[in-house]
């Protein structure tokens, strides 16, 4: 068997990948102790941690080893389960994110360009569910690589004012071309991500981010 992965690959594509992790605020040196040797489970404490772990920023990302499908079909459901206990007593001191890696490059070759959005999201300062209106923008402090964390809450464990919250899903556009629905929601002792292909003219498709497909459609015509 392949060695144990973080990312997954969507649907067969190398430009973008996806995993899921727990985010946890645990200042017990203990409990980073307690995962070490396992074959399953590995920890990233942050800086803040490793410098003051009661601190207010201080916190410990718990990963589960992957080994995933090398192919899926680009037709139906990619579905991807990774086992994730609830490692707190609240979601304030426990939660998890879904996350994204873009790749540009490999080696010297330019990659399909990937954009990702939403049509809404919860906002926890208004306490309501708002539109939203741009692709979401990942950071690009990995050199070829751009990183989107997008947070996620147990079933059982929801923060206090949010009854209604849920993983609203996530849209990516994949060279203009490739279009998928990105769901993913945690319950029990794992987090399962489904990634549906759909027509490039769902109307599900966030309008901000449909100008990518306009503008790669352009561009073929051009080559």
């Amino acid at each position: 068997m392949e060695n144990g992965q973080k990312f997954v690959m969507v649907q067969g594509h190398q430009e973008l990948h996806t995993t899921a992790c727990a985010v946890v605020k645990n200042s017990d040196p203990t409990f980073l102790e307690s995962f070490d040797g396992s074959k399953n489970y590995f920890v990233e404490p942050n800086a803040d941690w490793r410098g003051n772990p009661a601190g207010e920023r201080a916190w410990v990302k718990i990963y589960h080893y992957l080994y995933p499908e090398k192919n899926p079909d680009s037709e139906k459901d990619q579905i991807i389960r990774i086992p994730m206990k609830f490692f707190g007593k609240s979601a304030q001191d426990c939660y998890g994110e879904v996350q994204f890696t873009i790749k540009y490059k490999k080696n010297d070759r330019i990659l399909k360009g990937v954009e990702l959005g939403r049509n809404k999201s919860y906002d926890s300062r208004l306490g309501k569910w708002v539109a939203e209106t741009r692709p979401i923008i990942p950071k690009n402090d990995q050199g070829s690589h751009g990183y989107v964390a997008l947070r996620i809450y147990h079933e059982d464990y929801l923060p206090a004012g949010q009854p209604d919250w849920y993983f609203e899903p996530v849209y990516a556009v994949i060279g203009g071309e490739n279009f998928y629905r990105i769901e993913a929601e945690w319950h029990g002792e794992e987090i399962i991500f489904i990634i549906s292909p759909i027509p490039g003219d769902s109307p599900e498709i966030p309008k901000h981010i449909l100008g990518f497909r306009e503008l790669s459609s352009v561009i073929r015509k051009l080559k």
